[in-house]
């Protein structure tokens, strides 16, 4: 089922724990598991990927052949692994499971 009410979720009913809170954003959609109509919200899960903005790229030193993988700051302040031919203020699609780099949105 879905709906689009607002719930007050425990952060530690988050499947993958704490460490992927700072990856949910505003108007995100979430699962819920739920049993109705008691005992209700049982736990809750961020989506398999989600796209976010470069902030600001690790410049590298030495540049190597092929595809060369950089630090990436995203807009919420999380980092990631990103190729780079990625610039900053593009947007990337990030694997939540993971926490990788999937592809350019």
């Amino acid at each position: 089922m879905q709906t689009y009410e607002e719930l007050t979720m425990d952060i530690n009913t988050l499947e993958g724990g704490k460490d992927k809170l700072p990856y949910l954003e505003d108007n995100m959609e979430v699962t819920v598991q739920s049993l109705e109509p008691e005992p209700g919200p049982l736990s809750w899960r961020l989506p398999a990927r989600h796209t976010y903005k470069v902030k600001s790229l690790v410049d590298r030193i030495a540049k190597d052949r092929g595809t060369t993988y950089v630090t990436g700051t995203l807009e919420n302040g999380m980092q990631v692994q990103i190729p780079n031919f990625i610039k900053p203020g593009e947007n990337v699609v990030v694997d939540l499971t993971r926490l990788t780099y999937i592809g350019r949105a």
